[in-house]
């Protein structure tokens, strides 16, 4: 990999990203040490190599945050005094939002050009939405990936922490089980699967959902179904369920019976987070495991 000088344009990009995500408060310790000493040191800032952090940054809580920096001419003058730094900006100016394209990533998408087209434009309506307060606290939308042509598509209550740093649903432990659940239980290949989510938004804290919240989002789901055309739909949460069913019930009797959205076949299960949890409490084999099986077979005899 070349080495950047410290005025090079792609150095000074990434220094001055790093510093805007930090004024907005991402977590820079998301990002692994070697990396973040790497991008730091190719903006020719001084080095923590212990933790790859610049210089002078302050540890709340363990993790790395960088505090708000303007540029200081550290060089002489001409009469050989020290320059003086330069004033910070008042603290109540808030920094001014990336481009939305730096912020957001493309939904990986397969199959027919004319549904790619439709999702993508989807997509575009969705980064633009503020419907409700997660509009404004995401770091980024969350629309789905897959295949499609799939005839059959999962869709949980939300992205989690995991989902929203990357920009793709169902990733992290539970995205891991339900990868298990659709090829080593189903015997399909999970590329030929959508994968999607009721809200597109990450709440604040894995914070349950308000209302208006999944109300919001709601037309957008049904709007990626009507596009996707998948045979079975299978609803893994409690807020997903309740959408698409139509009933405001506790999941508990969301489970064991069939529901419409359109044309496809709904089937309510648990989502594959708590299943996973559940797994770490219980053990494998757990009643949880034994109910979610049940509902996975229904979807599959569904799907025929």
């Amino acid at each position: 990999m070349p080495v950047m000088s410290a005025h090079s344009p792609l150095a000074a990009q990434l220094y001055a990203r790093l510093s805007l995500d930090r004024r907005l408060g991402v977590k820079f310790i998301a990002l692994a040490p070697a990396t973040r000493a790497a991008w730091l040191a190719a903006a020719g800032k001084k080095i923590d190599k212990k933790n790859g952090a610049e210089t002078g940054e302050e540890k709340i809580d363990g993790k790395i945050f960088a505090a708000p920096r303007v540029p200081v001419n550290n060089g002489s003058t001409a009469s050989g005094a020290t320059a003086t730094p330069a004033p910070r900006p008042p603290a109540n100016v808030a920094a001014p939002l990336p481009p939305e394209h730096l912020r957001q990533t493309e939904p990986r998408l397969t199959g027919d050009a004319e549904k790619s087209a439709a999702c993508r434009a989807q997509f575009a309506e969705i980064c633009a939405c503020r419907a409700c307060a997660l509009g404004a606290s995401r770091r980024q939308v969350v629309f789905g990936e897959g295949n499609l042509d799939a005839r059959l598509m999962f869709v949980g209550d939300y992205p989690g922490k995991d989902e929203e740093f990357v920009g793709r649903p169902f990733v992290g432990n539970g995205g891991q089980l339900l990868t298990d659940i659709i090829e080593k239980g189903m015997k399909i290949p999970v590329g030929a699967v959508f994968l999607t989510t009721l809200v597109k938004c990450r709440p604040p804290g894995n914070r349950p959902l308000k209302p208006d919240e999944s109300a919001a989002c709601a037309e957008f789901l049904r709007r990626q179904i009507a596009t996707v055309k998948p045979r079975v739909v299978i609803a893994a949460g409690q807020t997903a369920g309740q959408i698409l069913s139509g009933r405001q019930a506790d999941l508990a009797a969301l489970r064991g019976q069939n529901f419409q959205a359109g044309d496809a076949t709904v089937v309510v299960t648990y989502s594959p987070v708590f299943l996973w949890q559940m797994r770490r409490k219980y053990g494998r084999g757990n009643d949880y495991d034994r109910q979610t099986w049940e509902d996975i077979q229904r979807a599959m005899r569904e799907l025929g």
